[in-house]
């Protein structure tokens, strides 16, 4: 009877202090949550609720050692370990967070557990080699817990652990690992079996492996396999892999370095191929993979039903990633509206390049749970108050440039009761996009064709997102006026601008290509691509991820539109347009780190940014990405 009364009592207090919690009177909670835990030192519920509050109140140290205590109590609580997970993040301890969200997700899989493993595995500096993690970064490439990008650089590194690759990684990377060497690997059955491992196809099935001896290794077994199909070797225990490598040179758009021998024996094995399609003749499935790792097999004619025939799946795939689907997007492109004219010569060059070069080639969209606008904003800037959505009223986005539409889908997805509108330059990117939406089932974005210089709309936004846009039009400033007039008054924009400080990195690089004659075509991106990944003295081009894509790399070193930025100009730019800064999208660390010299008071303050970068150019490397609010 007296447990009964205790449980009664436990219950009673845990509910009188979660109203107060639920109500943000944390004080009174907090009291209850205490006094509960004095009288009941071995219930973990209080412990749970005063950890939340504490990392609440930024205090995830205090988060941590009571949520460590409520797990030792209850060891079995998925949610317990999530939230450990969660408060580990914050300070940093990524190695333990990983573990403890990978324990979430073995006992019970609660909601955002996997996106939390993904965060930590992608900054995590080291994992143990555990057969139950490594799976679960597999999952997390191949359902993408988080954009798979993101994941790439921490799996490639479980990759080259591997004893049975590492040596050769490297050797290809210093361009030691001689053809015969090559050959000889691919004869070793182990060494097949490492090459077709699950981790190493995820990565290459799902995202640009950006690193530059993984790439030369790949390509070096890539010319040994056309050698053999040159030659008429069939090699079926090859399949898996000759698709993956395939599948990843279609995502990079062909960025390995190509010999002449090479391009002589692709042309050759494509005559050979399509002739023997037409025919009516078998088509050995290896050698039409290989194929696939030269050249998009939808550029090679193959007769009508092609596609028809049936295939093992990992081939099936590959011919869906490259037939099935740029026919659809070709199909849908038909469909798309145009808003207004393009006719400015610097948007006019810029949507040729787009429509020769779209990127980037992303495979899967990450999961989002929809959250109301204004609870997104106040959980960014807590000092900022916006109005609460009315009932059956939906938040207007435009999305300003949107590429491929990666951005733009998870804008529609994560923002709850939403209407996105997206504009791009480039009706091949915009095909691309709306063929991702409709795969993921994503009804709230719409896709347009237009020129920001020129565009209008019969509808205000309440939120305008454009970044990494606006610097390459001819008036930037223009185009940002333009976007400007369309957000309500309250409404927020994100806009995303190159900095100067932060790509001064690219400029021996791109002297480099002004001094061989390079110019913006595959052969030449190729060839500097190969230059530059190879010296030393391009280290820091090296580690930026758009080294590791034809179109990537196009737009980062050949761009034919760019402007560069300081804050002081940032700043200046959005007094003129009447903008208020709300503060800059960066890391959780270069946050601390700016807080603990300026103070969290001053993280709307652009000149404090700019004497920050100045200590810390590097900060910058991606782009400036600016939040503000219209009054």
């Amino acid at each position: 009877m007296n447990a009964t009364k205790d449980e009664a009592a436990i219950r009673n207090a845990l509910q009188e202090g979660m109203a107060h919690h639920d109500a943000g009177r944390l004080d009174e909670a907090a009291a209850i949550y205490r006094r509960l835990l004095e009288a009941f030192p071995r219930r973990p519920e209080p412990m749970v609720l005063l950890a939340a509050i504490a990392h609440a109140a930024g205090r995830p140290a205090e988060a941590v050692e009571l949520l460590t205590r409520a797990i030792a109590i209850f060891p079995g609580n998925a949610a317990y370990h999530h939230r450990l997970g969660l408060a580990l993040e914050d300070l940093s301890r990524l190695d333990e967070a990983l573990l403890a969200h990978a324990n979430a997700i073995g006992l019970g899989d609660v909601a955002g557990a996997r996106a939390g493993f993904g965060r930590s595995f992608a900054l995590a500096g080291r994992m143990p080699r555990d057969a139950r993690l490594i799976t679960f970064v597999v999952h997390a490439l191949a359902q993408a817990w988080i954009r798979p990008a993101d994941l790439a650089g921490s799996a490639i590194a479980l990759v080259r652990a591997s004893p049975l690759l590492h040596d050769s990684i490297e050797s290809a990377r210093r361009g030691e690992l001689a053809p015969p060497a090559v050959d000889a690997l691919l004869a070793r059955r182990e060494v097949v079996e490492a090459l077709s491992h699950p981790l190493l196809v995820a990565i290459l099935e799902n995202t640009q492996a950006c690193d530059w001896g993984l790439e030369r290794f790949l390509a070096a077994v890539r010319a040994s396999l056309l050698r053999s199909a040159a030659a008429g070797r069939d090699r079926p225990e090859l399949l898996f892999i000759a698709c993956a490598i395939a599948r990843q040179c279609f995502l990079d758009d062909y960025a390995y370095a190509t010999s002449a021998e090479e391009s002589r024996e692709a042309a050759a094995l494509a005559e050979r191929l399509v002739a023997a399609a037409h025919g009516g003749k078998p088509v050995s499935d290896v050698a039409l993979a290989v194929l696939a790792s030269y050249v998009p097999l939808g550029s090679c004619g193959w007769p009508a039903g092609f596609t028809q025939v049936a295939r093992p799946p990992a081939l099936w795939a590959l011919l869906v990633q490259q037939i099935v689907e740029p026919d659809k997007e070709r199909e849908l492109a038909a469909s798309i509206p145009r808003l207004g004219a393009i006719s400015d010569e610097a948007s006019l060059r810029v949507q040729r390049q787009y429509e020769q070069s779209p990127y980037p080639r992303w495979v899967r969209l990450a999961a989002a749970q929809p959250i109301a606008f204004d609870v997104q904003v106040r959980a960014l800037f807590p000092e900022i108050a916006p109005a609460a959505l009315a009932p059956g009223a939906v938040t207007e986005v435009l999305v300003a440039g949107c590429g491929t539409g990666q951005e733009s889908m998870e804008i529609a997805q994560g923002i709850a009761s939403s209407r996105v509108l997206a504009i791009d330059l480039s009706l091949a990117s915009l095909a691309y996009a709306k063929r991702k939406a409709i795969e993921a089932g994503v009804a709230n974005v719409e896709y347009a064709q237009a020129d920001i210089l020129a565009f209008e709309s019969p509808r205000a936004f309440d939120f305008v997102s454009s970044v990494g846009v606006l610097h390459h039009l001819r008036d930037p400033l223009e185009g940002w006026r333009r976007l400007a007039a369309l957000v309500k008054p309250g409404g927020f924009m994100q806009v995303g601008l190159y900095s100067e400080l932060g790509r001064r990195d690219l400029e021996p690089a791109r002297a480099l290509i002004a001094k061989r004659g390079w110019k913006a075509e595959p052969g030449d991106i190729r060839r500097a691509r190969s230059e530059i990944l190879s010296s030393p003295e391009f280290a820091r081009v090296a580690a930026l991820r758009d080294m590791y894509g034809l179109n990537e790399c196009r737009d980062l070193l050949f761009h034919v539109e760019e402007h560069r930025y300081r804050l002081s100009q940032v700043k200046a730019m959005a007094e003129s347009l009447g903008l208020k800064p709300l503060g800059l999208a960066v890391p959780g660390p270069v946050a601390r780190a700016f807080h603990a010299r300026f103070g969290a008071a001053r993280a709307n303050d652009l000149d404090a940014w700019d004497e920050y970068e100045r200590a810390h150019p590097e900060t910058f490397s991606g782009m400036y990405v600016l939040w503000l609010r219209k009054p």
